[in-house]
């Protein structure tokens, strides 16, 4: 998605003097469709067997949440302020919508397989860059309504989980996992091979249960 996005972005920078979209309709298609691919990831995780932070009903509230008070605050504000496209093709450019949906489901995949591994994140955030750099670089969009859209899309969906947090307490969180540290003494060779001597060294045990 990184490497499309550049590719478009390059294109449309190349188009601007001249006024052409080189971007087809069936592409912005696509991409309507991309920006709910971060929601539905830890979905699709669940149902391949991949145990995330919340169980299915603690999942699909927190994102109820999320996605209400998301989608909620980028439509209202898209009618407050009415601000006109940078394509002119209409008055609802603030905030992006596309850039709001998918920093949200990068902050879902964030919330519920972070702690399985940082990468998580950093592809969910980075394809949701992706999206919206597609929405400046098709001149749907300036820099100014994506960096709205991506900071109302986290602040509406870590909103989301405090919110779900505050009902379900300690309960609906996965049971499949349990992450522990603890510290160990590690006997290693003290001198060199063919000696028997050993000595004690500091070290530490990282466990991971599912």
């Amino acid at each position: 998605m990184i490497v499309i996005s550049v590719w478009l972005a390059v294109c449309n920078a190349a188009a601007a003097d001249r006024g052409s979209r080189l971007v087809s309709k069936a592409a912005d298609a696509e991409v309507d469709c991309l920006q709910y691919l971060p929601m539905v990831f830890p979905e699709a995780m669940k149902l391949c067997g991949q145990p995330t932070r919340s169980g299915w009903g603690r999942l699909v509230v927190s994102q109820g949440f999320s996605v209400v008070l998301m989608a909620g605050t980028v439509y209202s504000l898209k009618h407050i302020v009415g601000e006109r496209r940078p394509d002119r093709s209409d008055c609802r450019s603030f905030p992006s919508g596309h850039s709001a949906w998918a920093f949200a489901g990068a902050t879902v995949v964030a919330r519920e397989l972070g702690w399985r591994s940082a990468w998580y994140p950093v592809g969910a955030y980075a394809f949701a860059a992706g999206i919206a750099i597609e929405r400046i670089a098709v001149r749907r969009h300036s820099a100014l309504d994506v960096a709205a859209g991506a900071l109302t899309g986290v602040a509406m969906t870590e909103l989301g989980y405090f919110l779900a947090d505050r009902i379900y307490g300690g309960r609906g969180l996965s049971d499949k996992y349990r992450l522990s540290v603890s510290p160990a003494a590690l006997a290693v060779p003290a001198g060199c091979a063919g000696q028997d001597a050993l000595a004690v060294a500091p070290g530490v045990i990282f466990s991971l249960e599912f």
